[in-house]
């Protein structure tokens, strides 16, 4: 077994997002679903099709989906050379060996043209996450307010969890963290022009903004993305 199913499980339980809302969502066959958290890769179909369930899968709780694609490329090629192996014929494996060196060449270019295209796509991806400071500012309500905040120095963010909840924060275009929040938890932070967010499960936290509770900002198990001020 590799072991990918049962991280993106463990994932998934963190961030309070139901296995019911991933088959719905992704259109994903809750069988399906379970058989790819337990690692039983080999009562799924094709590698091509299991790839899209782990992008999906991935995508839907917060994942990058590169990441588990990856891991299932090299858990694929490990499964190959296990079974190479295996010959016990003498001159089967000389060839083995040879085929094993030639894989393993293959392997280590993939792996290299794989690291490129993933660094190519984290930095497409951050792009469209991460708010500049110019999109703050165009974020504002107005001129005016922009002299406020100017003024007042600093915007205040607050959440309060109900249910198991992972926030990612993007503070002033920069500073990025992440917190898996339990029930009762509670964290804040400033920023002097504001920030980006995206939130797990956003039916489980209670936010307040400079002091002002806010509306009920998603479902349960909804991953939501949104900017501050708004």
């Amino acid at each position: 077994m590799s072991g990918i199913g049962s991280r993106m499980k463990r994932e998934r339980e963190l961030r309070g997002i139901s296995l019911e809302s991933v088959a719905k969502a992704t259109k994903i066959n809750i069988k399906i679903l379970k058989l790819l958290e337990a690692d039983e890769f080999s009562s799924l179909p094709s590698p091509v099709f299991v790839k899209g369930f782990l992008k999906s899968y991935s995508k839907h709780i917060g994942l990058d989906p590169n990441d588990a694609v990856l891991m299932y490329e090299d858990y694929l090629a490990k499964d190959k050379n296990s079974n190479l192996a295996d010959t016990p014929n003498i001159t089967a494996q000389k060839g083995n060996l040879l085929s094993r060196k030639h894989i393993t060449i293959g392997i280590l270019v993939f792996l290299f043209i794989a690291l490129l295209l993933l660094f190519a796509l984290f930095k497409k991806e951050r792009g469209k996450d991460i708010t500049t400071p110019t999109d703050l500012k165009k974020n504002l309500p107005s001129k005016i307010n922009t002299k406020t905040a100017k003024r007042k120095g600093s915007h205040t963010l607050t959440f309060k969890a109900s249910k198991v909840t992972w926030i990612r924060v993007v503070i002033d275009g920069g500073d990025t963290k992440e917190v898996i929040l339990r029930p009762g938890d509670t964290v804040s932070w400033k920023a002097k022009k504001g920030f980006f967010l995206v939130v797990g499960n956003a039916g489980g936290v209670e936010m307040t903004f400079d002091g002002k509770p806010s509306k009920k900002i998603g479902e349960p198990g909804q991953v939501v993305k949104f900017s501050l001020p708004r």
